[in-house]
């Protein structure tokens, strides 16, 4: 679904992390009675992967430095409306910068 607030955006980035097609990961914002992180984390589980958030300082950087090049879900708000938006991004060389990832 592509209307604004409505996407897929972030079962695509699960999918896209983890190498699986898009009909292979759960519709996390229609699953577990709309309770998205909640199914996250039991998908995340089944896997043998605990999926974590981290709230970014004031800045829009990480709290403390992680390792250059790892991947993550980013949240922000959307371009194209009042409504939140993920994609996938990277750390940067400085262990604490997020960058989108565009492959």
């Amino acid at each position: 679904n592509f209307d604004p607030g409505r996407g897929d955006a972030l079962r695509a980035c699960v999918a896209s992390l983890l190498d699986l097609p898009l009909a292979q990961t759960p519709d996390f914002l229609n699953a577990a009675g709309g309770d998205y992180w909640r199914s996250m984390v039991s998908h995340g589980a089944a896997l043998g992967l605990a999926p974590i958030k981290v709230a970014l300082g004031s800045d829009g950087k990480l709290p403390s430095p992680s390792v250059e090049g790892g991947l993550c879900i980013l949240r922000g708000t959307s371009p194209r409306g009042a409504h939140g938006h993920v994609i996938v991004a990277a750390v940067g060389r400085d262990g604490v910068t997020l960058d989108p990832v565009h492959d």
